[in-house]
Parts: C-alpha cells; structure tokens; sequence
C-alpha cells in the first residue's frame, strides 16, 4: 500500500511539473531535445532558430539561460563555474514556429527540465552607469538626430531595400536606413531607440546602463570610438569621450537597485 502511495505521489509531481512548463510556454514545448557534451576544445559557438527548431552548437549553459531570460550576463548571479566552462550541443524542435515569447518560455522549461534550474529575480545594489544630457541646455550631439521616417510603414510597401554591403569601416559606421549596424568601437543605427542603444552599451561594458536621459522616440545614431585605450587608432577618442562629444550625452557611475536573475540551482544534464 505504502508503495503504491509513493507512485502514486510521484506521478502527481511528474504531471504537476508538466503541467506548469505547458502553463509557462503557453502550451508550446519543445518535443524533441538532445542535448550531448561537446568536447572539441573549439571557442566557436553558434546558436540559431528557424520555425520550431532550435540548435546550440558548442554553448555554454550560461548561453542558454541568456536565451530564455531577459537578462544580460552581468546580470545572472550564482551559476556554478562549470556553467560558462562546459560546452554543449543541443538541439531541440516543436510542433510548430514560435513566438519570441514562446520560445524562451521553451528554453526556460527545458533547463528546468533537463539542468534542474531553480532561479529566482529580485533587485540588488550594483555598480552602474546613468546615461544623462551632457549639456545644460539639452542640445544633441552631431551624431545624435531624431528619426522622422515611418519604417514599419516602408516595411509594409515593399520600399524599404537592404542597403550595399559596407567594403570600408567608415561605410559601417553610416547609419543605415531603419536598421542598425553594430560591431568593436562601431554602433550605427537608423530609426532606433535609446533602449537598444543603452543595451548595447550594456553589452559592451558589461554593466549596467540606465536611460536618465529623458529622450523618447526613434533616432540616427553613429557613434565611434577606440575599444582599446593606449592602443588600437589612436585617432579616435574612448568611448566615454565620444558618447559626449558625438551624442551630447554623458556616462555617470552610480550605485543603483538592478533586477537580477538569481540561480538557486543547476545541474549538469543528463545526455541522449
């Protein structure tokens, strides 16, 4: 009797769980999923989506759970060494496309499935950047305009064209039409918003970057700078020079609460 309790308690916990994964990615799933360690020692790693499959070549788990949270690293606290050490080839599919939302709502069920992941979101006190107006008068940069073409609208009509290929640097830092270039010591963006500005910034200083400068809209943007202060072309400035003197704007260091993606638990998966 005692062991048919048992079963019985554990199927429960089984369906529970499946249940609230179905819950979690709106009742879309990954069906199929291998996941099998990758020892090649290469430091590529490729991840890439097309209707309902998804393949990690090389990834880390740390690169997963990028791709099912909204979090950048620097802001995923208490993953275990072996998360951005051990390499992984996972290949999933579903029954059909997915959303953007559903799809890191699979990948999140995945590592809860298969990495054990338990993690939580909560807000900490960490070293940030505020970006402000770096003149009194709030007057833009050179290179900082705002946009007044209706892109969504040019999408529609067909007219919107994919620009020429850039053959010299100074072609990819051109803004290009409603589109965005990025790349080391290069944003270019046309039509963009200061929010995927700053999580671009983000990105490239590995901090946390917070949009003071009450700026709303869509705007050109062409920023360069020197990646590599002491080195690299000395011709050009740092990156907190030119953000003034390109875009008007000003880079501030200050301690602010942060939401961060706290990981409570994570396992090693089981490979098939």
């Amino acid at each position: 009797m005692r062991l048919r309790t048992l079963l019985v308690a554990v199927l429960l916990a089984v369906a529970a769980r499946a249940l609230a994964q179905q819950r979690d990615t709106g009742g879309v799933a990954f069906e199929v999923v291998s996941i099998k360690r990758n020892t090649s020692g290469s430091g590529s790693m490729s991840v890439g989506t097309r209707g309902g499959r998804f393949v990690a070549t090389n990834t880390t788990t740390t690169n997963l759970i990028l791709n099912g949270f909204p979090f950048e690293r620097f802001r995923v606290i208490g993953a275990p060494e072996w998360a951005d050490a051990d390499r992984y080839d996972v290949t999933t599919s579903a029954a059909r496309e997915m959303s953007r939302a559903e799809f890191q709502a699979a990948v999140r069920a995945l590592l809860a499935d298969r990495f054990r992941l338990v993690a939580h979101t909560e807000r900490r006190s960490l070293q940030t950047y505020a970006l402000v107006m770096a003149r009194p008068d709030g007057r833009l940069g050179p290179n900082l305009r705002p946009w007044t073409i209706d892109c969504e609208a040019l999408r529609k009509s067909g007219e919107l064209t994919a620009p020429p290929l850039p053959k010299t640097i100074e072609d990819f830092a051109i803004p290009p039409k409603c589109g965005l270039r990025g790349g080391i010591g290069v944003y270019a963006g046309g039509g963009v918003s200061l929010d995927n500005f700053v999580g671009s910034l983000a990105s490239d200083m590995g901090a946390p970057i917070v949009d003071h400068t009450g700026l709303s809209g869509l705007f050109e943007i062409a920023l360069r700078w020197n990646p590599e202060p002491g080195s690299g072309d000395p011709s050009l400035p740092s990156l907190f020079t030119a953000i003034q003197e390109q875009l008007g704007l000003k880079l501030e260091p200050r301690r602010e609460p942060v939401e961060v993606l706290v990981v409570d638990r994570l396992e090693r998966p089981s490979e098939d």
